[in-house]
């Protein structure tokens, strides 16, 4: 929708429930991009996941830094071609990847 268009359904329905003008309420939303999708329930879901994935980087960090410690199954193990420390590298990239698209929100 843009400027231009007709004022969106849940900007008048906002707008009706508080009492003011939908036109104006139309202009201030899109002035300071107000998100309708989401809620207190969305932010406070949203806060609970990110937590959680930071959590679970942190955790997939510190065990892969524990793969340095030489042990012999792991040296055996990469000698014979395999990386487990590099299998952990994907997966933390991936997690940071989406951390920061959830600090967009």
């Amino acid at each position: 929708m843009t400027e231009d268009a007709f004022v969106g359904t849940r900007i008048r329905e906002f707008a009706i429930k508080h009492d003011f003008d939908p036109e104006l309420a139309q202009e201030l939303f899109f002035k300071y991009d107000v998100d309708l999708t989401s809620d207190g329930a969305d932010k406070t879901s949203l806060d609970i996941e990110m937590k959680a994935l930071a959590s679970l980087k942190r955790r997939l960090e510190t065990e892969r830094d524990k793969l340095n410690s030489g042990e012999l199954l792991q040296i055996t193990y990469k000698l014979s071609g395999h990386d487990l420390k590099a299998a952990f590298e994907p997966l933390i990239g991936q997690l940071e990847e989406m951390l920061t698209f959830g600090k967009q929100k």
